[in-house]
């Protein structure tokens, strides 16, 4: 009886340490089936500087954890096709999880595509030479608790998602393409991911809403994208000093804009038939996208006007303002005879988009611009 119980306590030993077991890994490598050998986890046990490979970890295996324990990964910088962590896309790899990482410096910090059911938690990525985590073609995972800040691309591009992905408490800033970009493909499935707690530059807020006819009103953003939420209202909000951010539709029109601030944005990507109202926009980029949309009431303030196309700039009598800080603005140079407030002539803004009802504005030099006509919110 004694031997069996000895026995019985090497046996439950054995399968005790095998359980909890890990992998110990100090240099650049595959993680695959075979470097697990069994194992479940895999640990590194120091940093790794100025490396000068395509490619460091490559994880090709499932239901693993790699563990960085806050151990830095560092590319050297010098190549856009390289990456500190990469799958490859060949095969879909399920319920990994990758957890106290730090990675720079190379061409994309992580590069994950078919991965799904895994987690992304506390994970620095800084300084890439192009994006600081690519998704590509991933389903029900999470990234959570983490940092990706001054990429030269993108601190987060998602492309193409399925099912329902959480992204929470996450930083992404003074990235010098966008903080965050969302690629639907114009596919409503491609829709249905869940963003809370995002923080962009400046410290403002990542707004994602893909639902219909939601309504969005009082807040700051940095950047706002829309996906399948056709008919939504935008009420009393503010895109200002956003850096390379700012408005993003997809799958989505008809969404009304009422007294929102557009202001020193990288970019306001539109779809069609919009609706401006009361709002106020300025000096964002003429690269920018509006088309068949329609404006009321709103003022422009040294904005060039070439990114709209085919506007309709009346559907009342009251049309827009259009001014310019050296009071060399349409609504501050025209005539208005009748002293009706607007002008006695029309306005014509690109091919296509004339403003018959143009508002005239007495030029009046002031120390600031026209911005503090508008609300701040926050």
């Amino acid at each position: 009886m004694k031997g069996r119980f000895v026995v019985f306590i090497l046996v439950l030993f054995y399968f005790i340490n095998f359980a909890y077991s890990y992998v110990n890994v100090s240099s650049c490598m595959e993680i695959n089936d075979t470097i697990l050998d069994g194992s479940r986890e895999v640990k590194m046990n120091g940093s790794l500087f100025n490396l000068s490979v395509s490619v460091c970890f490559q994880l090709n295996a499932n239901n693993f954890v790699f563990d960085c324990q806050g151990n830095l990964i560092q590319g050297n910088g010098s190549s856009d096709f390289s990456y500190g962590l990469y799958t490859s896309g060949l095969q879909l790899y399920t319920n990994v999880t990758i957890k106290n990482c730090v990675l720079s410096d190379w061409g994309t910090n992580m590069y994950l595509q078919d991965f799904d059911l895994s987690v992304i938690n506390n994970v620095t990525s800084n300084n890439s030479l192009n994006y600081g985590i690519y998704f590509r073609d991933f389903d029900s995972s999470n990234l959570t608790n983490s940092r990706f800040n001054n990429n030269q691309l993108y601190g987060i591009y998602v492309s193409r998602p399925d099912g329902t992905n959480h992204f929470e408490n996450l930083e992404v800033k003074d990235n010098f393409g966008h903080d965050l970009y969302h690629q639907s493909l114009l596919s409503s499935f491609r829709c249905n991911d869940n963003y809370t707690n995002i923080t962009t530059t400046n410290g403002l807020q990542f707004g994602y809403f893909n639902s219909p006819s939601s309504l969005i009103e009082n807040q700051n953003f940095s950047l706002l994208v829309f996906c399948n939420a056709a008919n939504s209202v935008v009420r009393n909000v503010s895109l200002v000093n956003s850096g390379t951010n700012g408005v993003f539709q997809y799958l989505t029109n008809l969404v009304t804009y009422d007294n929102v601030r557009f202001v020193n944005n990288g970019m306001l990507s539109f779809s069609n038939t919009e609706n401006f109202n009361n709002s106020y926009f300025e000096n964002n980029p003429s690269y920018s996208s509006i088309s068949n949309s329609k404006f009321n009431n709103n003022t422009f303030y040294n904005q060039n006007l070439n990114f709209v196309f085919n506007g309709v700039w009346n559907f009342s009598n009251l049309g827009n303002r259009y001014l310019k800080s050296d009071g060399t603005g349409f609504s501050q140079t025209c005539a208005d005879v009748d002293n009706n407030s607007i002008c006695d002539t029309y306005y014509n803004i690109t091919t296509g988009s004339v403003d018959f009802f143009p508002q005239y504005v007495l030029y009046t030099p002031v120390a600031s611009n026209p911005i503090f006509l508008l609300p701040v919110f926050g």
